[in-house]
């Protein structure tokens, strides 16, 4: 369980709530609700986890080496023409498996992770007097327009 890990390491370096709280710029009692499991944590807020304790991602949210070698080879055998979203179901290291599923585009780009996607996204948004809605819609049929051509 992702939580058990983050706070053994918190007890092994013998810091409190609070210092990992200010060093994640939140309040003490914020932490502790991510600690227990009433928040879920951000992957910004996981790599700066694993930063401060010199550890990996995937060593916080306690993946078997089957489970990271399995998330790590997920776009392996995508059709790069295909727009997908990955998800990956992990049952406390007995069974897991990943699962594709093919999106729309403005689904895609609604969820992307790729930060030049995000940034294309939110710069056409700031174009368009922030309207992030229509940024997809439009990047939406340029990209349905290319794919015709």
């Amino acid at each position: 369980m992702i939580y058990k890990h983050i706070k053994e390491l918190r007890v092994i370096h013998d810091k409190s709530q609070r210092e990992i709280a200010a060093y994640l710029n939140m309040t003490q009692s914020t932490y502790s609700k991510y600690e227990t499991g009433k928040i879920e944590w951000t992957i910004t807020l996981l790599i700066k986890l694993a930063a401060y304790y010199g550890t990996s991602v995937d060593y916080l949210l306690g993946l078997t080496d089957k489970e990271r070698a399995q998330i790590l080879s997920i776009n392996l055998s995508n059709d790069p023409k295909r727009l997908y979203k990955e998800v990956w179901i992990g049952l406390g290291g007995v069974q897991s498996a990943v699962y594709a599923t093919e999106t729309s585009v403005e689904e895609y780009l609604t969820y992307t992770t790729e930060e030049s996607e995000k940034m294309q996204v939110m710069e056409l948004a700031g174009k368009l007097g922030g309207d992030i809605e229509a940024a997809i819609r439009q990047l939406a049929r340029e990209r349905e327009t290319k794919t015709e051509s």
